[in-house]
């Protein structure tokens, strides 16, 4: 949702003419001072959260874009193996957590590091959720994905048709 802040002036003369009215309806009573002095704090607390918040978006997209440019460097160092359209589905052990989730993507790449060896195998895939990363093959549970059209269970390598590397 986007809230644009209102100029400070605005908020200022709204303030000052609601407490202003608050005093009159109740005749300048010692109660009233005191409701207006905490609703004007908590007033300004708002306000003062509004440009916190505006803050924390600000470094939010400056992290994101940082990691963006941080994968497309790393990109470079891997050599593509596939690249096509195929929904599979795989249960995959998150590095952090460890949990196992059932995974449904629409992988379009596969890659592999520039240097010798099968052991770091990703694949990119656009989940249900429409959230595009990149899945390590050695977190899939088994190394077995299942083709989500024919119901084929399988290897990543036969489920795609990626062909293995000659080293040269």
């Amino acid at each position: 949702m986007n809230y644009a802040k209102p100029p400070l002036k605005v908020f200022l003369l709204g303030c000052v003419g609601l407490s202003t009215f608050f005093f009159w309806y109740f005749e300048w009573a010692v109660w009233a001072w005191i409701a207006v002095a905490a609703a004007a704090v908590r007033a300004f607390g708002y306000f003062g959260s509004l440009s916190s918040h505006e803050a924390k978006a600000v470094d939010s997209a400056r992290a994101h874009r940082k990691r963006t440019e941080e994968v497309r460097e790393w990109e470079l160092e891997f050599e593509t193996l596939w690249k096509g359209k195929k929904r599979i589905e795989f249960a995959y052990r998150e590095m952090g957590c460890g949990s196992l989730s059932t995974i449904h993507a629409e992988v379009t790449e596969v890659i592999a590091p520039d240097f010798e060896g099968d052991d770091e195998i990703y694949f990119k895939g656009i989940t249900t959720a429409g959230e595009q990363r990149y899945f390590c093959l050695c977190y899939v549970k088994g190394r077995k994905v299942t083709d989500a059209e024919s119901g084929e269970v399988g290897t990543l390598r036969k489920i795609l048709g990626v062909k293995r590397r000659i080293y040269g």
